[in-house]
């Protein structure tokens, strides 16, 4: 989702998330991601029902999003694992751990050190 809000402030100088909107776009960014990330995903029913709008306002907002993108929901696995390394960096307590076989920049993955919840050993 926060690819999707960074692509669309570059795309629209206008675009802007607020109180009244920003539930609204992230089923929307939700809904889209699934649909575009995964073999397996609910229904818009689903989606509409767990973000509470109005299955047909949910149908909108997501035709919407998808002209606004130019139906490019999918980035290259390249720009996934960029912001993926940008949040854990971010993140007080998370670190980057090298992987098993496959090359370090894919397999990277995060862990909790729990110092955060202040159980961390000592």
């Amino acid at each position: 989702m926060v690819y999707y809000i960074d692509r669309l402030c570059a795309m629209y100088n206008d675009f802007t998330i607020n109180t009244l909107t920003v539930h609204r776009f992230l089923i929307t960014a939700a809904t889209v991601a699934a649909k575009g990330l995964s073999d397996s995903f609910w229904n818009n029913t689903t989606y509409a029902r767990v973000g509470g709008i109005r299955l047909a306002e949910l149908s909108r907002l997501e035709l919407e999003f998808l002209h606004r993108v130019d139906w490019k929901i999918v980035p290259n696995p390249e720009v996934l694992v960029a912001y993926y390394k940008g949040l854990i960096e971010r993140t007080p307590g998370y670190i980057l751990e090298p992987g098993g076989d496959d090359s370090e920049e894919e397999s990277e993955e995060a862990s909790f050190s729990g110092d955060e919840l202040g159980e961390g050993t000592g």
